[in-house]
């Protein structure tokens, strides 16, 4: 299990802010969850500069990523990158048509 993962077991939600990571809600930030987030801080940072599925279904294409993922901006559709992250078929089903496009 990545930090993430375990992060999200423990309630806490992560955001890059700039060079830095925020973490929500406050009462749930304990020593041990500090702790993992030093621990794994480089790793966390990197995942969070990937598209990634939030732990309630929302696909994140993070601003700092590679432009590949920019379906705004000519890069590779949605379905690719759901694809690409191996997201199971309800996530897919929320953000594609039936027509096949997002």
């Amino acid at each position: 299990m990545d930090a993430l993962q375990k992060l999200q077991e423990y309630g806490v939600n992560v955001e890059l802010v700039g060079t830095k990571l925020k973490l929500t809600p406050k009462h749930l930030v304990t020593r041990e969850v500090i702790e993992l987030v030093k621990k794994h801080k480089a790793e966390i940072v990197s995942t969070l500069r990937q598209p990634y599925i939030d732990g309630t279904g929302i696909l994140v294409i993070p601003s700092e990523c590679d432009e590949k993922y920019r379906w705004w901006a000519g890069g590779q559709s949605i379905q690719a990158t759901l694809a690409e992250l191996g997201a199971p078929p309800e996530i897919i089903t929320k953000y594609v048509s039936q027509e096949g496009t997002a």
